[in-house]
């Protein structure tokens, strides 16, 4: 397996535990690799033989055949509220801030965008009002404007994968609604992240 591939599976992977056996695996059909936590997803596009079917369990590399993996044709959208691209180099200096900040869900990072840019704002504490964010220029942008919450390890885990590529480009970003699971596309990986309602 790409070690690159390899590595965002596991990262997707590591807090599940061993109470739900099938999200320990990562999931081959259709030429596509999937694992999911049911908070974040990835899939890699023609990444794997396209006959081959099999449920492989990443934490000790057995083979999971008495369940059937959850399914996630229905999960990923084709329909967006808003959707962006910004350049993959300047997308990726990100990584610094989501790094610097304490991960917790009532410390999420807030992305919003207006007038075609791109703000990703977190706090630096949970209580504390100071913010550390990052503004990015985007292209393409359609739609109307969506601010979304949402876990800090879950895009960095994205662009972790990003970086592994190690391509130009663009990355497209696709948001449904404020508490829909939003979507990013680089290459032959589609991510999905699950956001946070902020009260």
């Amino acid at each position: 397996m790409n070690t690159g591939i390899e590595k965002s599976l596991k990262n997707i992977i590591k807090n599940v535990g061993g109470t739900r056996p099938m999200l320990e695996c990562a999931h081959f059909e259709n030429g596509n690799i999937i694992a999911t936590d049911s908070h974040q997803l990835v899939r890699w596009r023609e990444a794997a033989p396209k006959d081959l079917k099999m449920n492989l369990n990443l934490t000790n590399f057995s083979f999971e055949t008495e369940h059937a993996y959850p399914d996630i044709s229905n999960l990923i959208p084709k329909k967006f509220g808003m959707q962006f691209e910004i350049g993959v180099g300047n997308l990726l200096e990100l990584i610094p801030l989501l790094k610097s900040v304490k991960n917790c869900e009532t410390n999420p990072t807030k992305m919003e965008v207006v007038d075609n840019v791109a703000t990703f704002a977190t706090k630096i504490s949970m209580t504390s009002d100071v913010k550390q964010e990052v503004s990015i220029e985007v292209e393409n942008f359609e739609g109307e404007r969506i601010d979304i919450n949402f876990k800090n390890e879950y895009l960095l885990n994205a662009l972790t994968s990003i970086k592994d590529i190690r391509k130009f480009g663009n990355v497209r970003f696709g948001i449904v609604a404020p508490l829909r699971p939003f979507l990013i596309v680089y290459e032959n990986m589609d991510y999905l992240i699950t956001p946070i309602r902020v009260y």
